[in-house]
């Protein structure tokens, strides 16, 4: 009977906790309908067995007719009475089980996980949460989720649907707060176990993650899918080749390759470098490109050897440019091929190498910085080779056979290589995605597969472009995914106001242990909460005493109320510095609307079994 009455959504094992909660839901919630309808049930058979056989039984319909109305008869007045009797104990019963509730021992040694759902497309899955359950008569529910770290009875798991999934997850957390071992790779690397075969890109600063998501692959039997990039690695490919993105694109991911070298934007009294410098790389990339449809990074810091050599000591610097340039093309028909293309291109060379010597010199040493670490003689050969030795295919080619590239390239042992390797293909993969709808509608790439960009250490690759390939990205279904220590290192990459945007644009925040919590809880949202304040007086002026000891005369009593609203945290930021390993904070998005804020018990890192619980987790 109690299984027919009470709902539930996520069938589980029966257990003491899960038995003991579903008695005490149909206690708290249906006893008040339920006992009457029992009695009502037991009289009215008792009824028909005493009564019945005495009635007349002129006509089987008449017979058959008396006996329902006795039964119904007797059965709904011993209803009505046992309802009015076990009315107020009724309630007395409710009020006492919701003042004490399950213990928590009991539950943490005997509350199960339900079976893990399955979706057509992939899910990310953090861990568990624990909600309460409110009832209603008819035996349905509601989730109340909950801050407080409690386990329930009925826990869910924490899923991330494709749909939002999509509008990003964004992971704070501290050192050693559990963001590799506890989000990474237990729940971020399992979207490449989906049939699917969900590819992409991923990256951190310190080359961590080759070895597990390498295991991880081969786990789920997509070793072929798995291709590393970094000078320990033999794949050979060139950062500077995209033959799909236009020369000014190129010259932008550059610069903004430059600025993270750097450590931080080009600022206002900076930014004519940025301009300089964007114009001659796009000048000469187009250049280039007329002339050998390749462009490597070697190439292109040849010819500003060229360039500067040709127009040093030139009072006409610009026009020697033009001239170099003109004697580079003879020979070939690419200028009178594509005239249009070579006039502005070369324009675009020759006006900014006519610039004092001066701007000129600082333009061309900036670019260098960049190009020096893709030439060097340790990885000449693999980010320089020619087209035909190319092993990295381009990202259209990624998707249609579902590739997951890998970083390997630690940034204290080659910092800076590690950092323009990184952020040329973040940007080159965002490119990408940003093209893909195009790309879809020409037939040139898969239009079902899912994508996805995992960033670890994302401070140490933030660029100012982020929050806008994040507000795009979404029909290209491809799932970012950054993980970081804190807010104040991405302010230092891409400036206050862009951090801010990038936030507000990633739907899904996880945050983890803090030593800053102020931010995070601001992150997190504020509510309003209300405080009513009740005072009671009395007066008794005018009012004697009787020779009997009464107050005689007049004396009233009046109550006031006053009501305030204050704006609270509704994580307070004491809750988020004491969060343990393992458990988080989630702000989270179904793809149709917000799921409130909850806390979160992630997947253990070394899952023994699919039944291994958080609580095991603890008692290790």
């Amino acid at each position: 009977m109690f299984q027919v009455t009470l709902t539930e959504r996520s069938p589980r094992v029966w257990t003491r906790a899960y038995g003991m909660h579903r008695l005490r839901a149909v206690l708290q919630y249906q006893a008040l309908w339920l006992f009457p309808a029992l009695v009502g049930l037991a009289f009215g058979g008792w009824a028909l067995f005493t009564i019945g056989p005495f009635a007349p039984d002129d006509s089987p319909a008449q017979c058959i007719a008396l006996r329902v109305a006795i039964c119904i008869s007797a059965g709904g007045l011993a209803g009505l009475g046992a309802r009015a009797w076990f009315g107020p104990f009724g309630l007395r019963l409710a009020m006492f089980i919701r003042r004490y509730p399950q213990g928590q021992p009991g539950i943490k040694a005997g509350y199960r996980l339900p079976a893990r759902p399955t979706f057509d497309a992939p899910s990310i899955n953090l861990g568990e949460m624990h909600p309460e359950r409110v009832y209603r008569p008819n035996g349905d529910y509601e989730l109340r989720y909950q801050i407080r770290e409690a386990y329930s009875a009925t826990p869910e798991w924490s899923i991330i649907p494709a749909r939002s999934a999509v509008t990003g997850l964004l992971t704070l957390g501290s050192i050693g707060s559990g963001k590799t071992a506890f989000v990474l790779r237990p729940a971020l690397f399992k979207l490449f176990h989906h049939a699917s075969r969900v590819g992409g890109l991923v990256m951190d600063s310190k080359a961590q993650l080759v070895e597990p998501l390498c295991k991880e692959m081969e786990l789920a039997g997509r070793s072929d899918d798995f291709f590393a990039i970094g000078p320990g690695q033999p794949t050979k490919w060139n950062p500077l080749h995209m033959p799909l993105s236009s020369p000014a694109t190129v010259a932008n991911a550059v610069l903004v390759a430059m600025e993270n070298l750097n450590g931080a934007p080009y600022g206002p009294e900076s930014r004519w470098i940025r301009g300089g410098a964007s114009r001659l790389l796009e000048g000469t990339i187009g250049l280039l490109r007329l002339l050998n449809d390749y462009v490597t990074a070697s190439a292109i810091n040849g010819t500003f050897s060229e360039l500067l050599h040709e127009t040093a000591g030139s009072d006409k610097p610009g026009r020697k440019a033009r001239g170099y340039i003109v004697d580079l093309f003879l020979g070939t028909t690419a200028c009178i091929d594509h005239p249009e293309h070579f006039e502005y291109y070369t324009s675009l060379v020759a006006d900014t190498m006519g610039e004092d010597e001066k701007y000129r010199t600082i333009y061309i040493s900036e670019l260098k910085s960049l190009l020096l670490p893709l030439i060097s003689p340790d990885v000449l050969h693999l980010y320089n080779a020619p087209k035909s030795d190319l092993d990295m295919p381009d990202w259209s080619e990624c998707i249609n056979r579902g590739l997951v590239v890998v970083l390997d390239c630690n940034s204290r042992a080659v910092p800076g290589l590690a950092v323009i390797l990184g952020m040329l293909l973040k940007l080159s993969y965002q490119d990408a995605m940003l093209a893909r709808p195009a790309w879809i509608r020409e037939g040139r790439c898969n239009a079902e597969r899912y994508m996805t960009l995992i960033v670890d250490e994302y401070q140490d690759y933030a660029s100012p472009g982020d929050s806008d390939y994040q507000a795009l990205c979404r029909e290209s279904k491809s799932i970012t995914c950054l993980l970081t220590q804190g807010f104040d290192s991405i302010i230092q990459k891409v400036g206050e106001e862009r951090a801010k945007v990038l936030l507000q644009s990633m739907r899904n925040i996880l945050v983890l242990n803090q030593t800053r919590p102020e931010f995070a809880a601001d992150l997190l949202g504020q509510h309003d909460v209300t405080q009513v304040d009740s005072n009671i007086s009395e007066n008794v002026q005018d009012a004697h005493l009787t020779a009997s000891g009464r107050f005689g005369g007049s004396s009233t009593v009046s109550q006031s109320y006053t009501t305030r609203k204050n704006r609270e945290h509704i994580v307070p930021p004491e809750i988020l510095s004491s969060l343990s390993v393992g458990q988080g904070i989630l702000a989270s998005h179904d793809g149709n609307r917000s799921v409130p804020v909850h806390r979160v018990f992630l997947l253990p890192p070394d899952l023994e079994s699919e039944g291994t619980r958080h609580a095991d987790l603890e008692q290790k």
